[in-house]
């Protein structure tokens, strides 16, 4: 049996530092919200441990239970006992108790899962906008709201239509832990701690269940493949909480798992519109499952037609990746075939792209403690119009004078047909000006074998032709499959053997139809004539 690890508390300096700093000014009203099992409510009680607090915890509940269980909490901690005999009907009432209890000394009230209240009661935030405007903000009192719907956190507590739009004073998106803070503190080797983050992602609830030192691949078929396990249906708790359909949620993040990270790509693989998959990624980035990455040189990231979608969560690519392939295997208890699969791959195509993030995080952790002698202004990737293995740069750059500097990196035993160019540069564009590879003392210049142009607009080569715009976000692609132009990764019209495909067509003149010809009037009130030919 798997025994729970009992995790200190780690890391959340940041967040500590700036509900300290609240604590000690006037007026101090705090929204705390991100993903469950992130680590909100064990940041409030680390803050709280040596305060005067009131904490109370929401739940699914009539409102009538949610004021008796506030009661209770209130006369526990001012130690007055008949507050618990009162029936409370009017929650100012409740809040009034709050702050004449020691009026000098400062407070903090906690209400903690906020939405469910909000759930009971629609118009509680208009109830605690009135308490907080004419009882609590004068009042020596903190006031901290925390939840795990971002969507309605976002909506009842942070948005411009919410009743409580403009009273907090500071807000705090808890995010999963990085990977320095935890590496520093589990003293185990470094590529067991990569591995372990790879499937965790630094959620400090899933860490409970991943013991360091202990096997990793006994912990994720305990804990994940087990259809008793405790993270076995993780996803679809967290996407049933937020939104509705979640099952169209769940096929964009498959798409996307099973390598389709353009919009054009994921919306081919759902036989969707991009216009019509657009909102369901919004809503999965706002949610923190996907995240959309753009190459590090694009001046306008938001109009970039070369934006990327990842799944941005460790956990949640794992179990798309491992799980939700072999449900119907795991539900009969076969877990062998996912033993298998993470025997075979885990470490070479999957731990290997959580790789990636760790340098990047451990690197900006450098740079914060100064251990770097220069500060990037960005850390990114660059890659050409897709990922496809060897058209990827992974690069930092600073906005730092560059010179021309000439490196040379000797390659021992190189067995792939693909090698994988990293340049980390100092100033904020990248031009290398020349890439020579050697085979021994021969020395061989690199350039494009003919025929072929690469450009930052024009690209030729065997696979065809392809001219592009990024600032009119326009592209044309030419080959021996398709002749198309794009817009904003959507294909607007396309060629393809005997029928032309577009969205729209302008025609100033005549159009003939096979035997039928269609002649516009002098006005568009005379109409049109239609001509049967012979």
């Amino acid at each position: 049996m798997l025994e729970v690890a009992q995790v200190n508390f780690i890391g959340r300096k940041e967040e500590l530092n700036t509900l300290e700093k609240e604590f000690r000014r006037d007026g101090s009203f705090v929204v705390i919200y991100g993903r469950r099992r992130i680590g909100k409510t064990t940041l409030i009680k680390e803050f709280i441990k040596d305060k005067q607090a009131f904490y109370f915890l929401a739940t699914e509940e009539v409102e009538s239970q949610s004021m008796k269980r506030l009661a209770g909490v209130v006369a526990r901690v001012t130690g007055n006992s008949m507050l618990q005999r009162v029936t409370f009907t009017d929650w100012l009432d409740l809040f009034r108790e709050i702050a004449n209890y020691q009026p000098e000394e400062k407070k903090v009230l906690v209400i903690d899962e906020f939405p469910y209240l909000v759930k009971t009661n629609a118009a509680f935030p208009s109830i605690l906008q009135n308490a907080w405007d004419e009882i609590l903000k004068d009042s020596n009192i903190m006031l901290i709201l925390c939840g795990s719907l971002l969507s309605m956190m976002q909506k009842h507590a942070l948005s411009h239509d919410s009743p409580l739009y403009g009273r907090r004073s500071a807000q705090i998106r808890l995010k999963p832990l990085p990977f320095t803070d935890l590496y520093a503190v589990q003293g185990q080797p470094f590529s067991h701690a990569v591995e372990q983050y790879s499937v965790t992602g630094g959620v400090p609830k899933y860490l409970e269940f991943f013991e360091p030192g202990e096997d990793l691949y006994r912990q994720i078929q305990e804990v994940v493949l087990s259809k008793n396990g405790f993270l076995y249906e993780e996803p679809n708790f967290l996407l049933k909480d937020e939104v509705q359909s979640a099952n169209s949620y769940f096929s964009i993040i498959r798409a996307i798992a099973d390598g389709n990270h353009k919009l054009g790509k994921i919306a081919g693989a759902l036989s969707m519109e991009t216009s019509s998959l657009t909102p369901y990624l919004s809503t999965l980035i706002d949610l923190d499952f996907l995240k959309k990455a753009t190459p590090i040189t694009e001046k306008n990231p938001e109009k970039s037609r070369k934006g990327l979608y990842f799944i941005s969560d460790n956990f949640i690519r794992f179990w798309f990746r491992y799980v939700y392939p072999y449900k119907g295997e795991l539900e009969l208890d076969n877990l062998q075939i996912v033993l298998d699969e993470l025997e075979k791959d885990f470490i070479q195509k999957f731990v290997a792209f959580s790789y990636e993030d760790v340098c990047k995080d451990i690197f900006a952790s450098l740079c914060r403690s100064k251990a770097v002698d220069f500060v990037p202004s960005r850390i990114g990737a660059y890659w050409l119009n897709d990922i496809n293995g060897d058209t990827e740069i992974d690069l930092f750059n600073t906005s730092e004078s560059f010179e021309w500097t000439e490196y040379t990196a000797l390659l021992p035993d190189v067995q792939d047909s693909v090698i994988t160019i990293k340049i980390y540069s100092r100033d904020a564009s990248l031009f290398v000006s020349d890439i020579m590879l050697t085979e021994g003392a021969s020395l061989h210049k690199w350039t494009p074998a003919p025929n072929e142009i690469y450009t930052a607009e024009v690209k030729i080569d065997r696979r065809g032709i392809e001219v592009s715009n990024a600032d009119s976000a326009q592209r044309t692609v030419i080959n021996n499959t398709e002749f198309s132009g794009y817009y904003n990764e959507e294909k607007i019209f396309s060629l393809n053997k005997d029928e032309t495909i577009t969205k729209k067509t302008t025609v100033d003149g005549e159009l003939t139809v096979g035997k039928t010809k269609f002649v516009p009037m002098a006005t568009a009130s005379e109409g049109l004539n239609i001509v049967i030919l012979d």
